[in-house]
């Protein structure tokens, strides 16, 4: 990875921290696109620690508000930064809507903080940098979840702001596969193109994904995912794998379930709900892209 950049989003903690250290340590330049300055300074020192690498960057992101988006597209753009692997790995997961910052459900752009955050925010960020990815033929890896077999979309809620908080977090890492396949259809229609993304799941991994959990719930959670999870290095691995490996170079548009390359779930096939999705995404968007 000498001589790579690498943009990683959500990697002040978390699997985010641990693909960053390792591929710091691999000899990348590292990227970490985070909203919360004072965290991801910190977790940049602990991976240059860690790592023995200096070229370890914070560029701030907020993937809740569009402005945020497009200035970090905009930074990247005038510090002239080429980017060679793109890691959308930032998300959330609320159990109640007590549990989320200031009991507002929605961003600041209206949208609904999980379906932003886990969804859209990474949708709107790779179209921005598309140009970037494509002619650097960047590996691109969405950090989806096995819980996108419970879900399907819903266009008449899309947001999933009626649906319990676990469907509303499905329904958003379903969207992420979606996602994964229209791109790769994108960089599939450019003649020498070899940029691939796909879609993988880590593992149940015990993270900061629940940061904004209250307390007591947090550690109660924490204390019975210890007994299924695996730590955040061992869900770290996958994307390390797929993002490294000369095994998956020109494989694209595909969902891993941890190591392995398997079926996603039958409606993620679906293309016109993919095409749909894709339309109603842009839409939401549409004027940042202009």
């Amino acid at each position: 990875m000498r001589g790579k950049t690498v943009v990683i989003t959500g990697s002040n903690s978390g699997i985010g921290k641990d693909v960053a250290k390792s591929l710091a340590e691999m000899g990348a330049r590292i990227i970490m696109a985070c909203r919360n300055k004072e965290k991801a300074l910190q977790a940049a020192k602990d991976i240059q620690n860690a790592s023995g690498s200096s070229r370890i960057e914070f560029i701030p992101l907020d993937l809740c508000s569009n402005k945020s988006i497009r200035s970090f597209a905009n930074t990247i753009f005038e510090k002239k930064i080429e980017i060679d692997v793109l890691v959308n790995n930032a998300g959330v997961l609320f159990l109640n809507s007590n549990a989320i910052p200031n009991g507002q459900r929605r961003s600041a752009d209206g949208v609904a903080v999980e379906f932003a955050a886990n969804y859209l925010g990474h949708y709107l960020l790779t179209d921005l940098l598309l140009d970037n990815l494509t002619r650097n033929n960047a590996r691109v890896v969405n950090v989806t979840s096995s819980l996108h077999h419970i879900a399907e979309l819903d266009f008449s809620d899309i947001e999933s702001v009626k649906s319990p908080h676990i469907i509303a977090y499905a329904r958003s890492k379903l969207a992420q596969i979606y996602h994964a396949k229209s791109i790769q259809k994108h960089f599939d229609g450019i003649v020498g193109c070899k940029a691939t993304i796909n879609a993988v799941h880590p593992g149940y991994i015990a993270s900061n994904i629940v940061e904004y959990l209250p307390s007591p719930i947090v550690w109660l959670f924490k204390a019975l995912w210890s007994f299924v999870h695996w730590d955040t290095s061992s869900g770290a691995a996958p994307i390390i794998h797929l993002v490294t490996s000369p095994t998956y170079e020109g494989v694209g548009g595909q969902y891993f379930s941890r190591m392995k390359m398997t079926k996603s779930s039958k409606v993620s096939y679906d293309r016109d709900v993919g095409q749909r999705l894709w339309n109603v995404s842009k839409s939401m968007v549409v004027s940042v892209l202009q």
